[in-house]
């Protein structure tokens, strides 16, 4: 991606979504595709939160570059063993967290990812809370609890599609509490 940002999802057959990955800057996407014989077609459907320029890349060429320069295919080893690491990583909260963690996690990890603040933590990104409850595999209500009960402690502030952490620390340490 050279800029904006993607959602990575998938649905179930009762058309209920969740919210994959989301992907931004600086990114690659579908590049296990490139790699697989079984299908031609991704297997989650990539939509753009923002306005944003996205680049293609040609499987045949791709695949000639990376037999012409070793060190290209290493890097993007290493990126998708870092993006397998990730996914599993939030496989495991999804499956043993309860509510408050898997929120509070997704917090953290899009903090990490997307923090755009200059002296303090600040996601901003284009979700809705209901989106943020798809990434995080629960409810709208669910995460709004979660939301309010952060904002009382103030350790979060919102603001319009921004979530601005007001105390990194405190946020932090309610993650070490959970494990």
């Amino acid at each position: 991606m050279v800029s904006g940002a993607v959602k990575l999802t998938k649905q179930d057959e009762n058309g209920n979504e969740i919210i994959v990955c989301i992907k931004q800057k600086g990114d690659i996407f579908a590049e296990a595709c490139l790699f697989t014989r079984k299908t031609e077609f991704y297997p989650a459907t990539a939509t753009m939160l923002e306005d944003g320029e996205i680049l293609f890349l040609d499987k045949h060429e791709l695949e000639q570059d990376l037999y012409n320069y070793p060190e290209l295919s290493m890097q993007l080893i290493s990126y998708m063993s870092d993006a397998l690491r990730e996914m599993t990583s939030q496989l495991r909260d999804v499956a043993l967290l309860d509510v408050y963690a898997k929120t509070v996690k997704t917090l953290e990890r899009l903090g990490n990812k997307f923090n755009t603040g200059k002296n303090r933590w600040e996601i901003e990104i284009p979700l809705t809370v209901q989106e943020f409850a798809t990434v995080v595999g629960t409810t709208r209500e669910s995460v709004s609890r979660v939301f309010s009960k952060l904002k009382k402690d103030g350790i979060i502030d919102m603001k319009s599609r921004k979530i601005i952490i007001l105390d990194w620390c405190s946020l932090c340490t309610l993650l070490h509490k959970e494990y």
